[in-house]
């Protein structure tokens, strides 16, 4: 089922007769402020002071009513007002998880606030509200029957004018994650490296934005060894996508790169049971810069931003490269594989290194890139690695204000050995111990002198079961906020 969201701002309470009555609230004092009705107040107390409900951020007490031949909603939501708006996306997710669960076609909302809320807020809370209500449904055979929508209305002091703002800039957010959440979900006889670079071509016909699909002729003159190594195996040919977006009064320069494995067998050192289940989802770093880019070229920050998408599918075959292989990269070094499992720091070390010579302000790559992160920090938050303190600061600051969590790891000057080959520059793993880190160390190399940052979201890229918070089941597209505000932010 699909929702439609309309969103609209109001000063006061008007009855919802069949619909949902909503109040953000923080305990017995605020919902006894409230503009609920006597009757409605008494029942919800004695639902709460049953036990039956408990304040905390996000928890949600739902209580049906009959009224005029019709049920109506009541709804509290439990909220601690906070500096971060987060904490409202949060909650707001549950509230949205309701919406999702309603069969009617079109059903219409009130939500109220015992706290002011500021626009930032309204934000957050119409994207925790939409984040969770997406769902793949391109081969769903009855997709095109279960569209609703949902009419909601907020009771706030934010004038009409910076509401829609603000619902616009939330909107256009939502939208971003959604196409990014498409592209993981797409199966990979549909998604391959080509049919990406026209996907991509076909989304960005915007202002002062160019994209052009290098093919591997292109590679080829440019020695990407990394990238057209990895490829080699598939009957799909290997791309690298650059999108440029170029405002006329960009100050900086800004370069996103994604790892874009549309499909990972894993090659030669091919994965067993089931760990090729869902490797079609070893593109999300390039989704997450690919939906980003669509976010910044909505909102148009003063910013020059270039993503850059190698893209490959991993497939084994008579002419895929082998463990023993020595591969020459672009910046002229040479890489011994030792395990053709570990491709994707491959081909990013080629779009990093071109991403370099462009002598951006800053570069961040994106990449679903190590099992060992998702031991390491779980499926909540992604790995961030980073040469420059500045940088790996104003990516923690975008992480709280979107709630896309990152840690910081350290680039361990002492792990450095264990990529060194014998027979060739270095090899493409290193230890097992800390092997995230060491594959960030691998990919430092091809930065040269740029203050560049490393996420690493293979923990992070898809939710098992629609209970995360305000991420689906699938593609979450995380990565797209944080990198959107991130960029934001140097204007």
């Amino acid at each position: 089922m699909t929702l439609n969201y309309k969103f609209s701002v109001k000063n006061k309470n008007v009855a919802v007769a069949g619909g949902y009555d909503v109040l953000f609230c923080d305990g017995l004092k605020s919902l006894k402020n409230s503009k609920f009705s006597k009757n409605i107040k008494e029942s919800l107390e004695v639902l709460i002071k049953n036990d039956c409900y408990e304040f905390k951020n996000g928890s949600v007490l739902l209580m049906p009513v009959i009224e005029k031949k019709s049920v109506s909603h009541y709804v509290i939501v439990g909220y601690k007002k906070d500096k971060n708006s987060e904490v409202l996306r949060r909650a707001a997710s549950n509230l949205g998880r309701i919406f999702r669960r309603e069969k009617r076609k079109s059903v219409k909302a009130q939500v109220a606030f015992s706290e002011t809320i500021s626009a930032d807020d309204l934000e957050a809370i119409v994207e925790g509200i939409s984040l969770p209500c997406y769902s793949f449904q391109k081969y769903k055979s009855d997709a095109k029957k279960n569209v609703n929508t949902v009419d909601v209305s907020f009771i706030c002091n934010v004038k009409s004018n910076v509401a829609a703002n603000a619902f616009k800039r939330s909107n256009k957010a939502v939208e971003s994650v959604y196409f990014a959440r498409d592209l993981i979900n797409e199966m990979p006889a549909a998604l391959f490296p080509e049919s990406l670079g026209k996907i991509v071509k076909s989304k960005f016909k915007k202002p002062h934005v160019k994209v052009n699909v290098h093919n591997e002729a292109w590679l080829k003159k440019n020695k990407m060894g990394g990238i057209l190594g990895v490829g080699q195996g598939s009957s799909k040919k290997s791309v690298l996508i650059e999108i440029n977006y170029k405002p006329s009064k960009a100050k900086k320069h800004i370069v996103l790169v994604g790892k874009g494995v549309t499909f990972d067998s894993g090659g030669l050192s091919i994965k067993v049971g089931g760990g090729m289940v869902n490797m079609k989802m070893d593109m999300g770093g390039a989704a997450a810069v690919i939906g980003a880019m669509n976010l910044i070229t909505e909102l148009k920050p003063n910013v020059q931003v270039t993503a850059l998408i190698p893209s490959v599918e991993n497939m084994p075959d008579g002419t895929s490269y082998r463990v023993d292989d020595v591969l020459s990269m672009s910046d002229g070094s040479t890489v011994e594989v030792n395990n053709t499992d570990a491709e994707g720091r491959l081909i990013l070390a080629d779009a990093l290194y071109w991403g370099s010579k462009k002598k951006p302000d800053a570069m961040i790559d994106v990449a679903t890139l190590t099992g060992a992160i998702v031991v390491a920090l779980g499926t909540s938050m992604a790995g961030l690695m980073s040469n420059d303190d500045d940088l790996a600061s104003s990516l923690l600051q975008a992480s709280a204000k979107t709630g896309e969590k990152l840690w910081r790891l350290p680039l361990e000057d002492d792990y450095r050995d264990s990529l060194k080959s014998y027979i060739a520059d270095r090899k493409n793993t290193g230890s097992k111990g800390g092997s995230s880190i060491t594959a960030a160390l691998f990919l430092e190399h091809f930065v040269k002198n740029t203050i560049w940052a490393h996420l690493d979201i293979a923990g992070t890229m898809k939710a098992e079961s629609d209970s995360n918070l305000y991420d689906g089941q699938g593609a979450t597209g995380f990565g797209v906020r944080v990198l959107a505000d991130y960029v934001a932010s140097q204007a």
